[in-house]
């Protein structure tokens, strides 16, 4: 079946954005980082599969997030688009403006996004301790 691009783009319009995790206040993502989650879909064409959104503090330490994380703000998510590469989505996260921190985590396939300061790490497949964690700001 073939479907014309206006079609398409309706679907799309209507399912940016899955949920792969229950129980968790995922409409209470902030517009800004909504924005950013559309900007990801459109570009690829594809749903953005969120896997972690905003958490409770308790859901937080479960998960071994940071102590000030900013899904405990709805500020931040845990992402994939199925069919999209970890590296690749990477790749066009760094360009999207007004996008604050993304990160990687070695044999995860999902990146973290988020809306505070501009910065970039990775964890978990490095050098000391099997971690290199890298912050850079612009």
């Amino acid at each position: 079946m073939h479907l014309s691009k206006a079609a398409v783009a309706a679907v799309l319009s209507a399912f940016w954005l899955l949920f792969a995790t229950a129980g968790e206040a995922q409409a209470n993502l902030r517009p800004q980082l909504k924005s950013l989650l559309h900007q990801i879909s459109r570009h690829y064409g594809r749903p953005v599969i969120i896997i972690s959104g905003c958490r409770s503090t308790s859901h937080n330490r479960r998960v071994g997030g940071r102590r000030g994380s900013y899904h405990l703000r709805c500020m931040a998510a845990d992402i994939r688009v199925a069919g999209v590469s970890k590296v690749a989505l990477l790749q066009f996260a760094r360009r999207i403006n007004g996008r604050g921190g993304i990160g990687a985590y070695c044999h995860k396939d999902f990146i973290h996004i988020d809306i505070g300061p501009r910065r970039e790490w990775r964890y978990g497949c490095g050098r000391k301790h099997g971690k290199w964690h890298k912050h850079k700001r612009r």
